[in-house]
């Protein structure tokens, strides 16, 4: 997970996909003041999340197309793919396409 601020890109940050995990992702963005959060849709697995982040009031949250990410990567010219750059695509993602809750 990234979070962008003022157009940079704060430290990557790695939490399991566990109710402790999801718990300490929403304190992390209430923290740096995080409102609006994009997730990629990834069979199930972003479910559970999605919903935890759903709950929490001040969290805003958007499914990302997979496609839409892939593209939107292409258009970046990103020519390496790991979870920390699939991070960073998603959060810029996020920054400067409509968001759609």
């Amino acid at each position: 997970m990234v979070v962008r601020k003022k157009g940079k890109s704060l430290k990557y940050l790695k939490v399991k996909n566990t109710t402790v995990g999801h718990l300490e992702l929403i304190r992390y963005l209430r923290k740096h003041k995080v409102g609006r959060v994009g997730l990629e849709a990834t069979g199930y697995y972003h479910l559970d999340i999605a919903i935890e982040l759903d709950n929490a009031a001040d969290i805003d949250v958007m499914i990302i197309n997979p496609r839409a990410s892939k593209n939107f990567s292409k258009a970046l010219m990103t020519k390496i793919k790991n979870d920390a750059i699939d991070a960073e695509v998603l959060a810029k993602f996020v920054e400067r396409m409509d968001f759609v809750a």
